[in-house]
């Protein structure tokens, strides 16, 4: 980084979109920064809010008006402006701040036992734990109703976890939101105030296997990595998958490679790994090892 990025002013860039608004905003980003070298961003955070995805970046000020007006023409749905970041701030901070829950909305369940009955049982084909969680706990349903949505709740987390998983390797136009809603669920805190900690890790790892078979997503990992209210397994598998791909092909990865340089948060990585190092095997050691020399020497 020169040293006029470094001591440019920023403004955060925070857009609240759909999911399948993400590629699309990415796409126009890189469009932007083909037109004009001189404008850098990121790194893109993304976060949730509701069936919401919060997306956002710091940009140079001088660009900030042009990108709003810009992004606005891609899906966003609401553009929150905020006041100057002020200089270039470190990544001392691991994941990503706007990670956001939403509370339990009000439940919509009918009372009848049978409209109970079938409503769980499509939540739970569909893959939608939220609601078959929020029905474990609503009282209006009953108790049988209540034990048997408690009971089902893994199941629901698993279909789930394939369905969005299969969705993007059927189809490349939801890759994009497929990485982003499995790593919704391997970062949700609902699920681990549940324990499922299991099925947390397994929606992670879905999300770097998309990513590493993805040459235009490679660059998500380093999101993955820096993301602390990931496992900490899934946090450094992504990193050791990203090690392994840049490095084997550096000149097809060099971009991946500077951006890693520029925004992975190799502390986060030490803490991480400290915690799974007996989960991790010695192979995984040295590829993590030779990405944090190799970025940390690049500073």
């Amino acid at each position: 980084m020169d040293q006029d990025t470094k001591h440019s002013v920023q403004k955060k860039v925070v857009l609240k979109i759909n999911f399948d608004d993400i590629s699309a905003i990415k796409l126009q980003l890189k469009r932007l920064q083909e037109r004009n070298p001189r404008l850098q961003y990121g790194p893109i955070k993304i976060g949730h809010l509701g069936d919401d995805v919060i997306l956002s970046f710091d940009v140079e000020e001088e660009f900030y008006g042009s990108i709003l007006e810009k992004l606005e023409f891609t899906g966003a749905k609401s553009v929150i402006k905020t006041e100057n970041t002020g200089s270039v701030a470190k990544n001392d901070q691991p994941g990503i701040p706007l990670q956001v829950d939403s509370k339990d909305a009000p439940s919509q369940f009918k009372t009848s036992s049978n409209q109970n009955k079938n409503t769980l049982e499509n939540f739970i084909a569909e893959g939608d734990y939220e609601k078959v969680i929020e029905l474990s706990k609503n009282v209006k349903s009953g108790y049988e109703m209540m034990k048997k949505a408690k009971e089902k709740i893994d199941e629901a987390v698993t279909n789930a976890i394939k369905i969005t998983y299969n969705r993007a390797v059927q189809n490349k136009v939801y890759l994009e939101e497929s990485i982003t809603k499995l790593t919704r669920i391997s970062s949700d805190k609902r699920l681990k105030l549940l324990n499922k900690v299991d099925l947390m890790t397994a929606a992670g790892l879905r999300a770097v296997k998309l990513c590493e078979n993805s040459f235009e997503n490679v660059s998500d990992l380093i999101l993955i990595a820096n993301n602390n209210l990931l496992p900490n397994i899934v946090v450094i598998k992504a990193a050791v998958k990203f090690s392994e791909i840049i490095f084997s092909e550096p000149e097809k990865y060099a971009e991946d490679y500077k951006y890693a340089v520029k925004y992975l948060n190799t502390r986060w990585l030490l803490i991480a790994k400290d915690v799974v190092i007996s989960k991790i095997t010695l192979n995984e050691k040295l590829h993590l090892k030779n990405l944090i020399d190799y970025i940390d020497s690049a500073r």
